[in-house]
C-alpha cells in the first residue's frame, strides 16, 4: 500500500513538473501567423486611412485587370466633367470595338445624364459606356487613353497601361507580358482605387438646387440604379452582380463594399472594402485586391480570406511614446551630472502582427558617445530608425531630457588644455623651445670664448 502511495506520488510530482515545463517553453515559444493560401496569382490589402500594406503576394507582379480602366474612367469623369447631370449623346463610334452587351441597354443618337452613364459603367459593367464618357471627356477614345495613363502616373501607378477605356482584352493574348499591352499590378491598383474612393463632388455645379452629392464611394456600391426616361428609351433599371452585395449570395456582407470585379479569360478579379474593427482602432476600413483567382467562389473565398487574416491578426500600438527613455550618453564639462538621458521628441505608432513584444524593438541609427555641456532641454542629439519584428516603421528624434550647466573651471582647464594641444601651438612652442635651447648654447659659447679673450688681455698686461 505504502508502495503504490509513493508512486502516486512520484507521478502526480512528475506530472506537474512535465505541465510546469511545457508552460514555461510555450510561454517562450515565438508566436507564428502564418499568411492564408489562395488561389489569386496577386493580391494585396491596404489599410485606407494610412495606406499601409497589410497583406501581400505579388503585389507587383503585372496583370491585366479589366475592371481597373472602368475605375479610373469614372475617376476622370468624375474630375473632369463639371456638371455630372447634363445629358451626353451616345455615338456610334462607341459601339465600334466592344461586343454588343444588352446590361446597358444603350442606343445609338441616346441623350442620356452623364451619372447614369457613371452607373452604366460600374453597376452593368457597359464597355460602351466607357467609349461614350470617353468620346465625351476627351473628344476621341485615342486622347482619352492618353489621359487615362498620364493620370496614373499621377497617382504613383508607375507600372500600369492603359490602352482602351472598357479593359476589354486583346483575343488569344497574355495582357500583362508586353510593355505595350494593357497591364497593372495590384500595388498600383490600389493606389488609383484608393484615391478614387475619396473622390466626392456635387451632381450639378456648386450653387444648384437639389444638388445632391456623388461619389465614387457610392457609385461603385450600387447593385441597383434607375435611369429616368430617355429621348429614346423609357425607364429602364441597371443590375450588378458584385456577390458581397446581393443579398440572395451565400457571400453576402453588410460591411462590405462593393467597387467592381472582371470576369474574363484573364481570370477572376475583384477589388472591395470592408469595414470592421480593427483591434487598436475600433472600425477601419480595408481595401482588397484579388487578381486572377481560378474560379467565382475562389475568387470570393480569397477575399474573405485575406479580410479575416488582418482582421484578426493586426493590431495597432504605440511602438514609442512621446518623451520615452531610448538612450543615455555621456556629458563633457558638465556641473553635477556627466550623463543626460535622450528622450523622443514624438510619439510613432503602427500596425504589428499578434501581441506587442518589447524584446522585438529595436533602434537604429547613430548616437553620439557624448555631448558637451551646456546642454538644454530639448535640444536634438540624434535621429533613430524604429524597428519592430526586422521591419521599419519610420525614424523619430531625440533630445535631451533635462539642461545641464557647464562647469566653468573645468571648462577653462580645458580650454587651456585644448590650446596646448593645438598643433600650431606644439609647432610654435617646439620653435620657441629650440630658440631657447639655441639661444643658450650660443651665450654659453659666447661667454666662453668672452671669458677666454678677458684672461687673455689680463695675461698680457703683466706681459715685460
Amino acid at each position: 500500500m505504502k508502495v503504490l502511495k509513493r508512486l502516486t506520488a512520484f507521478l502526480t510530482a512528475a506530472a506537474l513538473v512535465l505541465g510546469l515545463a511545457a508552460t514555461v517553453f510555450a510561454d517562450d515559444a515565438p508566436e507564428v501567423i502564418t499568411p492564408p493560401e489562395i488561389t489569386a496569382e496577386s493580391a494585396l490589402v491596404l489599410h485606407l486611412e494610412s495606406g499601409t500594406v497589410l497583406f501581400e503576394k505579388n503585389k507587383d507582379e503585372r496583370c491585366a485587370v479589366a475592371f481597373l480602366p472602368k475605375v479610373m474612367t469614372v475617376l476622370l469623369a468624375l474630375e473632369k466633367i463639371e456638371d455630372l447631370s447634363a445629358k451626353v449623346t451616345v455615338n456610334a463610334s462607341a459601339f465600334s470595338d466592344v461586343p454588343d452587351m444588352q446590361s446597358d441597354k444603350l442606343q445609338i443618337g441616346e441623350e442620356i445624364r452623364a451619372v447614369d452613364l457613371l452607373y452604366c459603367v460600374m453597376t452593368a459593367t457597359s464597355n460602351r459606356a466607357c467609349n461614350v464618357l470617353a468620346e465625351y471627356i476627351a473628344g476621341s477614345k485615342e486622347a482619352f487613353v492618353e489621359m487615362m495613363n498620364e493620370r496614373a502616373k499621377e497617382l504613383g501607378a508607375v507600372d500600369t497601361l492603359f490602352t482602351c477605356a472598357h479593359g476589354i482584352p486583346i483575343a488569344d493574348k497574355e495582357p500583362y507580358n508586353a510593355d505595350d499591352v494593357q497591364h497593372t499590378t495590384a500595388s498600383d491598383a490600389a493606389k488609383i482605387v484608393g484615391h478614387a474612393l475619396t473622390v466626392e463632388r456635387f451632381l450639378m455645379p456648386d450653387g444648384a438646387a437639389n444638388n445632391p452629392p456623388v461619389s465614387f464611394e457610392k457609385i461603385s456600391d450600387a447593385v441597383y440604379h434607375v435611369i429616368e426616361r430617355t429621348n429614346k428609351q423609357a425607364r429602364r433599371e441597371l443590375y450588378g452582380n458584385n456577390r458581397f452585395r446581393l443579398s440572395t449570395s451565400s457571400f453576402y456582407a453588410s460591411n462590405v463594399t462593393g467597387i467592381k470585379t472582371s470576369i474574363t479569360t484573364m481570370g477572376y478579379s475583384l477589388c472591395a472594402v470592408k469595414e470592421a474593427t480593427l483591434q487598436g482602432l475600433g472600425r477601419q476600413k480595408l481595401l482588397a485586391l484579388c487578381f486572377r483567382s481560378d474560379g467565382s467562389d475562389s475568387l470570393y473565398g480569397d477575399m474573405n480570406a485575406v479580410w479575416r487574416y488582418c482582421f484578426e491578426n493586426y493590431r495597432y500600438v504605440e511602438l514609442i511614446g512621446k518623451g520615452q527613455i531610448a538612450k543615455t550618453v555621456d556629458v563633457k564639462l558638465g556641473s553635477g551630472a556627466d550623463r543626460v538621458n535622450l528622450i523622443s521628441d514624438s510619439s510613432l505608432s503602427g500596425f504589428i502582427l499578434g501581441d506587442y513584444n518589447r524584446d522585438k524593438l529595436e533602434y537604429a541609427g547613430e548616437v553620439p558617445e557624448s555631448v558637451t555641456a551646456p546642454v538644454e532641454k530639448g535640444d536634438k542629439v540624434c535621429e533613430l530608425e524604429i524597428i519592430y519584428d526586422g521591419k521599419s516603421y519610420g525614424a523619430v528624434g531625440f533630445s535631451a531630457a533635462v539642461s545641464i550647466e557647464r562647469d566653468e573651471l573645468e571648462y577653462l582647464l580645458s580650454q587651456i588644455s585644448g590650446f596646448f594641444s593645438s598643433v600650431y601651438v606644439r609647432i610654435f612652442s617646439i620653435v620657441v623651445i629650440l630658440f631657447i635651447i639655441f639661444y643658450i648654447i650660443y651665450a654659453v659659447i659666447y661667454n666662453k670664448k668672452k671669458r677666454r679673450g678677458g684672461a687673455k688681455k689680463v695675461k698680457n698686461r703683466f706681459k715685460f
